[in-house]
């Protein structure tokens, strides 16, 4: 386990301050996505239902994995998709 001390501490410190490779923290402002109500009509609703037609409409293949393998057939059936 590596031991510090406060002369570390401070080099560290100082090399974080005064490096113009290293950004700063101090104007840095985190901004959270759109929380999004997916009401009916709405911009977002309408694009999941469109899509979640669009997925019904196609056949997938999920192939059996096992370990790194993945077995697949000709063998192709529907597959319900959870409601």
């Amino acid at each position: 386990m590596l031991q510090r001390d406060i002369c570390t501490d401070a080099l560290i410190f100082d090399r974080l301050h005064t490096s113009g490779s290293v950004c700063s923290l101090e104007n840095y402002k985190a901004t959270n996505e759109p929380i999004l109500q997916y009401l009916p009509g709405s911009k977002e609703r309408q694009e999941l239902d469109s899509k979640l037609k669009e997925y019904d409409s196609k056949v997938h293949e999920v192939p059996i994995c096992i370990g790194d393998e993945e077995i697949r057939t000709k063998d192709v059936r529907y597959q319900v998709r959870v409601s």
